[in-house]
């Protein structure tokens, strides 16, 4: 009995594809962790700006800030750094 594998061209065209399908995956996992790590940053600056918005005056003059630094950070959209 001959066990040797021979690979036809319809073997090649399956492998190919699945090569073709497992790049397209990893394209679009780096895409979705990309989409996820920009809406956590986007998060922590809005949840920053909120803190900073709410800071003493005492704490503001310890960090160095005026009010005009903090209204104009604070004012800032999530998304814009």
């Amino acid at each position: 009995m001959d066990t040797i594998a021979r690979t036809g061209p319809l073997e090649q065209i399956a492998r190919a594809a699945v090569f073709a399908t497992l790049e397209a995956m990893r394209a679009v996992d780096r895409v979705l962790l990309l989409a996820v790590e920009t809406l956590l940053n986007w998060q922590a600056r809005a949840r920053m700006r909120t803190q900073m918005a709410e800071l003493s005056e005492h704490l503001r003059k310890d960090m160095g800030l005026t009010v005009g630094d903090v209204i104009r950070e604070s004012d800032k959209p999530f998304w814009m750094n």
